[in-house]
């Protein structure tokens, strides 16, 4: 029998992720998962300007407030964990990189629904069941695109000039 995946990707790993999913639809979140395009391209205040996959439901674990002791061991600089909020994902989350669109529902009776990055992402070494993500808000503004300019038929020289 031919192997597909390594020594530690087995069916207790497999099982692991499935039991994983099944915690955050019982006890988690619902949001909505966007992910880049192939069109990535960078603005000239270097922004990510693509397009995004359309919104999927994806059922998530928020967690808003962790001790030092659980930020140590994602491998994340403790001081710095106010700023940014940390979402557990599944594994098998399709095309999950940095970039990619969570919208998370409101905390409040008719709020909107906000929409975050993906900034970092990190999981466990052996076995990972989930994928932790710290996102941040994202602001909707529109961001001007970056242009080159072609000098090479120019005689504009500023060294000449002086």
């Amino acid at each position: 029998m031919e192997r597909k995946a390594g020594v530690l990707i087995n069916r207790d790993t497999l099982l692991h992720r499935k039991y994983f999913k099944e915690f955050c639809r019982l006890r988690g979140i619902s949001s909505q998962y966007q992910y880049p395009l192939q069109d990535k391209d960078l603005s000239t205040q270097a922004e990510l300007v693509t397009r995004y996959s359309a919104p999927q439901e994806v059922w998530c674990v928020l967690n808003d407030n962790i001790d030092q002791a659980t930020s140590q061991k994602l491998g994340w600089n403790a001081e710095q964990l106010d700023s940014l909020i940390l979402l557990s994902v599944p594994y098998d989350l399709p095309q999950l990189q940095i970039g990619c669109l969570f919208t998370l529902p409101a905390g409040v009776d008719d709020g909107e629904d906000r929409l975050f990055r993906v900034a970092e992402m990190s999981t466990v070494q052996l076995y990972p069941a989930s994928v932790t993500c710290r996102i941040m808000p994202e602001y909707e503004t529109q961001v001007e695109k970056a242009e080159l300019k072609d000098f090479t038929t120019t005689t504009f020289n500023l060294l000449r000039e002086g």
